[in-house]
């Protein structure tokens, strides 16, 4: 599901688990690279902001965004752990989208409270 030409976005889904594009090993029954499609490719100031969620339980270093491919590499995580690391990114996401809806709510009320202000000017 590597989609090219998808459009940014602020707001961010974990939508299916890219099992042909992991990297599994039978023999140890681990992954040592992930790879999940979203919902939309994340925008810069989305990937910015992930930092401050994504290092509660994840090493950012081995989390990369390309397009709407999120990857964790450098990982050794056993089959039965997958829904762990699914609900953890989920969390994380929902965590980042709600902080930039936010901010853009607040930046928002502001520009009104502005425009008002300026509207309302007597003369």
């Amino acid at each position: 599901m590597f989609t090219k030409g998808l459009a940014e976005s602020n707001t961010i889904a974990v939508e299916s688990f890219e099992k042909n594009n992991s990297v599994y090993d039978a023999s140890t029954e681990r992954f040592s690279e992930l790879k999940f499609a979203l919902s939309a490719c994340p925008t810069a100031e989305w990937k910015l902001r992930s930092s401050e969620f994504i290092t509660n339980f994840f090493d950012e270093k081995h989390l990369t965004f390309q397009s709407n491919v999120v990857t964790i590499s450098n990982c050794s995580i056993h089959f039965n752990h997958l829904q762990d690391i699914v609900d953890r990114l989920k969390s994380c996401f929902e965590s980042i989208n709600h902080a930039l809806a936010h901010e853009d709510e607040e930046k928002r009320v502001k520009e009104m409270q502005f425009n008002n202000a300026i509207d309302n000017l007597k003369f």
